[in-house]
């Protein structure tokens, strides 16, 4: 390995290429073919020359031929008779000029050769120089091989004839390879293109000669003779669109007067399977389907006999190519296609046995594999849990991915369906969108919509109920409306977890709520019940409430209940002030009663001056209810507090009574007695002065029972009460 480069001199070059295999990791075989015009001088040493963007440039000097074949465009019959065997007939030699080399990688490296001049033709100006070159971009293709040009001849075509040549690409890698027309270049002082016979031009190197860039097939008919200088370029692009490499083959059409016809294809025809033709040229095929179709070559000279060859079975596994008749000659091709081929073309020559040279055509055909699920998209199964009150919808709308439209729908029993879900009447199940196949896969193609459809929880109607609180315990899911579940929980007034029996002695009234959970997306329900108590069921009927100042200043504070209902205790409340309250003394109610029963509580100390008590009475469930307030004067006298005092015995009394009463303040006054319905069955209107009198009152009309007698002032004040028990 040499830094430099070495001319060489010129050698009747008819083309060349350079490629590359990688041997694994960054090491590459690189090969120089080039074609000999066997009239010329022979073959030496080559240089090729490397250079990279990273800043590497070296040469391979004298590079020894490592291999050389005839190739010339002869009948067997005549290869002895080429001038590379010392006879007159056209010969043409390849010689292969390979180097091993360490690439480190690089997003450009370029891979060049050149010599001085180049022989004279038809389209290019004078003999100007050969310079062709491979490039690698082994940073972004880690151990990338290029194309490779299997067809290595230099083609010699016939005068007025229609020219299809192919140059058999392989693609190692499996990359996609683009073919285009390109400028001639030599390599001083610069690699530039060289001048070209107007109106001739790198593109378009003679009038008529195009390229397909998909295939690479060469298509002209030459109009004079002579050699005809054409270069190809191949671009080789990874899966993700990037390029990664370049080759070059700078070649020579030769042009000769033929007494021979050359065969002609006439393209695709007879297709079957799962494939569908777009010209006669290419074949869109559809992954995992079988095909067939033929390629026949019509040779105008009838006692020609045809031969078709192709590199098809080895680029394609399981590929077959059989080959009928002579003259016409059918080449038919079959294949399943396999996946991760993309897009492929298969090269097929065909040569007669005219000889010395033999006519010879090329074709190629471009088969682009597809994907079913590409070719034909149904969109991707779902599944929808909705609930039975969801409003109509359309099942293509809850299809994944992009589904095409225009498919058909069934229901879960196979049957057909418009495709619009109404949930009140539709079943639920799995749907089946169908998408018919189109060319080339023609089979059709499903996804699904799964709908799991979840009934609405019932949690009945509100209800409501009037209680006492003698009521016995029970269940309130009796109390609701409707028909609920019988699944739910509870929750009481304070939204509090509740057993759902209610007890009217404990159990506090208000709203309960009764609460179903329903399954998502389904929301839950909830219904209520009322519970209210019986206002007309009173907790206690309370007969007397009074508070007396007793001789020692302190508070007796009495009273008689008539009859108790779930009464849990009572609460003596003491004022100064008639709003600020607190408690002096509970005391225990009696439950359930339908008896007089008396209570009383001692204040011992209160404090000087106007002083207030009320009774709190409260139920086992936690309701109470306030008594009227009382209100007495501690004069701190040691004699005599309040207003009016009154004192009566005997008491229970049968027949008569005497009243004991004390007023500060003289004037006129009522003593009269009630029944418990408050209703007024004896008086007596007193003219008292200050101070203690005594009154004797028969009450023998009055019947056994409780009874109230109050003493009142002239403005209907009542002063002291008190309670008169009679018993005959």
């Amino acid at each position: 390995m040499f830094i430099g480069s070495l001319q060489v001199e010129a050698a009747h070059i008819s083309g060349g290429d350079i490629t590359y295999l990688c041997t694994g990791g960054n090491n590459y075989d690189v090969t120089l073919n080039l074609y000999r015009d066997c009239t010329g001088a022979p073959m030496d040493p080559q240089d090729i020359n490397f250079v990279s963007d990273c800043g590497d440039q070296f040469s391979f000097l004298n590079v020894p031929i490592s291999s050389s074949s005839e190739v010339s465009q002869l009948c067997p019959a005549q290869l002895l008779n080429s001038t590379c065997n010392g006879g007159t007939l056209p010969g043409i030699e390849i010689y292969q000029y390979t180097v091993s080399v360490a690439l480190p990688p690089c997003d450009s490296w370029t891979m060049s050769w050149d010599i001085c001049c180049r022989n004279t033709s038809l389209n290019v100006v004078g003999t100007s120089g050969i310079y062709i070159e491979a490039t690698l971009n082994n940073a972004t293709a880690p151990c990338n091989s290029s194309p490779a040009f299997t067809d290595q001849t230099i083609p010699y075509v016939c005068l007025g004839q229609p020219v299809s040549y192919g140059f058999s690409v392989t693609e190692p890698d499996g990359n996609i390879v683009e073919y285009s027309l390109i400028s001639a270049r030599l390599a001083a002082p610069g690699p530039f293109n060289v001048n070209y016979v107007v109106p001739n031009s790198g593109p378009v190197p003679y009038p008529g000669l195009v390229i397909d860039t998909v295939t690479g097939v060469v298509k002209f008919t030459p109009t004079a003779i002579g050699t005809i200088i054409v270069v190809v370029q191949i671009d080789e692009y990874n899966s993700n669109g990037d390029l990664i490499g370049t080759i070059i083959k700078d070649m020579i059409f030769v042009v000769i007067v033929c007494t021979n016809q050359v065969p002609i294809d006439q393209g695709i025809s007879n297709l079957v399977g799962l494939a569908s033709a777009n010209g006669f040229y290419e074949v869109d095929i559809c992954e995992g389907g079988y095909f067939c179709f033929d390629v026949e070559f019509i040779d105008a000279d009838a006692g020609d006999i045809l031969t078709i060859t192709s590199t098809v079975t080895a680029l394609l596994p399981g590929a077959t190519l059989t080959v009928s008749g002579t003259n016409p000659a059918t080449a038919t091709f079959c294949w399943t296609a396999l996946a991760g081929y993309g897009t492929v073309t298969i090269p097929l020559v065909a040569e007669d046995d005219a000889c010395p040279i033999v006519g010879v055509a090329q074709t190629a055909i471009t088969m682009t594999v597809t994907d079913p699920i590409s070719n034909v998209d149904p969109g991707l199964d779902s599944s929808l849990n909705i609930c039975e009150d969801h409003l109509p919808f359309l099942l293509y709308s809850n299809l994944g991915g992009s589904p095409q439209s225009g498919g058909t729908w069934t229901d879960p029993n196979n049957v057909a369906f418009p495709g619009a879900f109404f949930p009140a009447t539709d079943l639920a199940g799995v749907y089946t969108y169908t998408v018919p196949g189109a060319a080339p896969c023609w089979e059709a193609q499903s996804a699904t919509v799964t709908i799991m459809m979840n009934p609405l929880v019932d949690a009945g109607t509100d209800g409501n109920i009037i209680v006492s609180s003698s009521d016995p315990a029970f269940d309130l899911f009796a109390i609701l409306g409707g028909t609920p579940d019988g699944v739910g929980t509870w929750t009481d007034p304070n939204n509090v977890a509740f057993s759902g029996t209610f007890d009217p002695a404990t159990d506090p009234a208000g709203v309960y709520t009764y609460t179903v959970a329903g399954t998502p997306p389904c929301p839950d329900q909830s219904a209520t019940v009322t519970i209210t108590m019986d206002p007309s069921i009173l907790p206690i009927e309370l007969a007397l409430f009074e508070a007396n100042v007793s001789e020692d200043q302190s508070v007796k504070v009495q009273w008689v209940t008539a009859s108790e209902n779930n009464n849990d205790h009572f609460t003596v409340e003491y004022s100064v002030d008639g709003v600020d309250w607190k408690v002096i003394t509970i005391i225990a109610g009696a439950g359930n009663s339908t008896s007089l029963i008396s209570y009383e509580f001692i204040h011992p100390d209160p404090v000087l001056g106007k002083a207030y008590y009320r009774l709190k009475q409260t139920d086992h469930n936690g309701t109470y209810t306030y008594s009227d307030i009382r209100s007495v004067t501690i004069s701190g006298t040691g004699t005599f507090s309040g207003t009016a005092s009154l004192e009566i015995f005997p008491n229970p009394s049968a027949r008569s009574i005497t009243c004991n009463i004390v007023v500060l303040t003289g004037g006129k006054y009522r003593l009269a007695i009630y029944d418990l319905s408050a209703r007024m069955l004896l008086y007596r209107d007193l003219e008292l002065t200050a101070g203690a009198h005594s009154l004797n009152d028969d009450i023998s009309s009055l019947s056994n029972g409780t009874y109230t007698i109050v003493l009142s002032d002239e403005q209907n004040d009542h002063i002291v009460t008190k309670l008169l028990m009679i018993n005959k």
